[in-house]
């Protein structure tokens, strides 16, 4: 996921995320839909689901661009410049926790970022995430 693909603005959260597995898998919208919503409910996020890309808040944005890539199955994430969308964010903490919580919805998670946002990370490790 980066910010070069983006929430449909057309479609709300959960359509965003349904469209993963009507298209990929030919769930009935209703399926999918109630994964959707289950999903964000993990996050606690169930009250975004009606809600279109214009009119999240970043943090909400970024949780429906992660859960929705989490609608793959055997889903691994990239995550490709997180403090590009999430420009206000000081470090990694909100990132980690939001992974963590979804954890069970993925089964690999790589982030690349530069080099000079290491620090952000606050990892010992944060090297092998940054290029």
């Amino acid at each position: 996921m980066s910010s070069d693909t983006p929430l449909l603005s057309n479609l709300n959260v959960w359509e965003n995320m349904a469209l993963i597995k009507q298209y990929q898998q030919n769930f009935s919208k209703k399926d999918a839909k109630n994964l959707a919503i289950q999903y964000l409910r993990q996050l606690n996020l169930e009250s975004i689901a009606n809600t279109r890309n214009p009119d999240l808040k970043e943090e909400e944005r970024f949780c429906g661009l992660l859960l929705r890539a989490a609608m793959v199955n055997d889903a691994v994430i990239l995550i490709y410049k997180p403090f590009k969308l999430l420009p206000a964010m000081k470090d990694f903490t909100f990132i980690h926790n939001i992974l963590i919580n979804m954890d069970t919805l993925y089964t690999q998670c790589y982030i690349f970022d530069y080099t000079w946002n290491k620090n952000r990370y606050r990892m010992n490790d944060a090297e092998e995430y940054c290029v």
